[in-house]
């Protein structure tokens, strides 16, 4: 496992998520982030709005978090798209120091899927704009 990340207890999650990513992985993961999706390895799950919405029914803009949980722990965090775009970039900071040859791609890949939460995210106000004009 690659320590990416060291956060605080009730983030575990969202530690174990990324540092149980291969370099490979996280490409692949930060590759899905970009599409506006989750991505799940191994018995870790991150799901976005889109995947939420599939799940759970309803449209996308009703989510205003991104779901983290590991089924070996059973436990769950839901953070901000915010909060979420801050740990891709740490994340993403420390697999530079891990792969500086690579930097370029690492950098490009985390700014692809923060663009990618921003929309998400503007998404999800329009939607509550339009809920709350409705009332």
């Amino acid at each position: 496992m690659i320590q990416r990340l060291s956060l605080s207890e009730d983030l575990y999650p969202i530690e174990a998520f990324f540092n149980v990513l291969t370099d490979e992985k996280l490409l692949k993961a930060l590759s899905s982030f970009s599409e506006g999706r989750g991505y799940n390895p191994e018995d870790k799950t991150c799901d976005f709005p889109a995947d939420l919405a599939e799940d759970e029914g309803g449209p996308e803009g009703r989510f205003d978090y991104i779901e983290v949980w590991t089924y070996a722990n059973n436990q769950e965090v839901r953070v901000p798209f915010l909060d979420f775009s801050k740990y891709i970039l740490s994340a993403v900071d420390a697999q530079i120091l891990l792969d500086s040859n690579n930097k370029a791609m690492w950098e490009e890949a985390a700014a692809k899927a923060v663009a990618a939460l921003k929309n998400i995210e503007r998404n999800h106000v329009n939607y509550e704009m339009r809920r709350l004009n409705k009332l």
